[in-house]
């Protein structure tokens, strides 16, 4: 029997609510804990900025000086004026941070189970983490948004795909998450987080897959809150084009990407245009498109999954 473990429970702050006392949670990570007084602070350099629609986050108050924002900027306001910095000077802003090249996340006191439970706001996730994972070494992370088909039969789906045709990842830990589908990106960036605070990931070795409903949320991840955490992303079976907010030259690497081909090739080629544009490392291939297209059953699926699996695996931002 599966040994599940709950390691972290999450309350976001609700639309209008303050940020908790003295908190000081990653640049642009959202609060913790819901407080009652708006005035309460984030802790020394922080400020609460509180958006109408997506709640409070904890924000350095330095980059909101220095972008010439009022106190109560909200997150559009905040991203906007982080967006002009980043085509000015083609550098990283002071809230926008990527894991340093080299090294890891450190992270460290997650339960080591064969399957843990990771529970964000409206988000349950399950992750596997492999027989020989050690705090002492890092970790590469392969992180899932499944869409319709749900966390467990998407692990499971991957995890014999690995084990009889893509021994490569053996060694990573996969999360899977439902829910994500249908709430903001942002908690599948917290749960990112969450993950790194808590496991020694590898900075460089970090893979982002979405599949069929999760190509939104995966999009809105991959190419926009947390572009230059992932080495490589493959969004599967799209219903959805997107374009990557960054190019290579603004991550200061090329990132890895494919598409499957979904309900429309279309979309599929959109998508793939705009990597391009942005310098994405593309396979020649590309889209990814099943011999068995148009007919959904367990030999599509595995065709799909074993392409994806096999293309990310052993990619790094380096």
């Amino acid at each position: 029997m599966i040994r599940l473990t709950t390691i972290l429970a999450v309350i976001v702050c609700a639309p209008t609510t303050g940020c908790v006392v003295d908190s000081v949670p990653l640049d642009g990570r959202r609060c913790e804990v819901a407080s009652a007084d708006p005035s309460q602070g984030c802790g020394v350099g922080y400020r609460c900025v509180c958006d109408g629609d997506d709640g409070c986050r904890c924000l350095p108050d330095d980059g909101l000086r220095k972008n010439g924002l009022p106190p109560d900027a909200g997150r559009s306001q905040v991203n906007d004026a982080n967006d002009a910095q980043i085509n000015a000077d083609g550098q990283q802003d002071a809230l926008v941070q990527f894991p340093p090249f080299g090294g890891s996340s450190g992270g460290s006191g997650g339960r080591i189970a064969p399957v843990a439970i990771i529970q964000l706001g409206m988000a349950i996730a399950l992750l596997a983490i492999p027989d020989g994972y050690s705090e002492d070494t890092p970790a590469s992370l392969l992180f899932v948004v499944p869409g319709g088909r749900g966390a467990e039969q998407m692990l499971d789906d991957i995890q014999r795909t690995i084990r009889f045709r893509t021994q490569d990842l053996s060694q990573t830990m996969i999360v899977a998450a439902d829910g994500l589908a249908r709430t903001s990106a942002l908690l599948a960036a917290e749960m990112l987080e969450a993950i790194r605070e808590q496991y020694n990931i590898d900075n460089d070795r970090t893979y982002l897959l979405s599949d069929g409903a999760g190509t939104g949320v995966g999009m809105e991840l991959g190419f926009e809150l947390m572009q230059g955490y992932f080495a490589a992303f493959w969004a599967n079976d799209v219903d959805q084009s997107g374009v990557p907010m960054r190019t290579a030259s603004d991550l200061g690497f090329r990132p890895w990407g494919n598409v499957g081909v979904g309900d429309s090739r279309t979309l599929a080629e959109t998508t793939l245009r705009a990597m391009a544009e942005a310098d994405y490392r593309l396979p020649e291939d590309a889209p990814f498109e099943s011999s068995y297209s148009g007919l959904m059953g367990p030999s599509s699926r595995e065709q799909e999954l074993t392409a994806a699996l096999s293309f990310l695996e052993q990619k790094s931002r380096r």
